[in-house]
């Protein structure tokens, strides 16, 4: 399941479990099933990746992540 929101502004993803997680980058490709639910954003050209326990709210998230800055 994904559902969008934003963080501090800027565009972010909501998932939430189960969900396949791959990385790729030209040489080697992994894989996993994540469990938790996942909020992602990008600021200043890095990507932030907040994952929190099954119980964890959209909005909880979003709190947790503005105060980060």
């Amino acid at each position: 399941n994904l559902q969008t929101t934003t963080v501090n502004g800027q565009p972010a993803a909501w998932t939430t479990a189960p969900y396949l997680l791959e990385v790729k980058d030209g040489n080697v490709d992994f894989g996993r099933i994540v469990e938790g639910h996942a909020l992602i954003w990008v600021e200043n050209d890095i990507t932030y990746r907040l994952e929190t326990g099954m119980e964890g709210t959209l909005n909880e998230a979003v709190k947790i992540a503005q105060s980060a800055h």
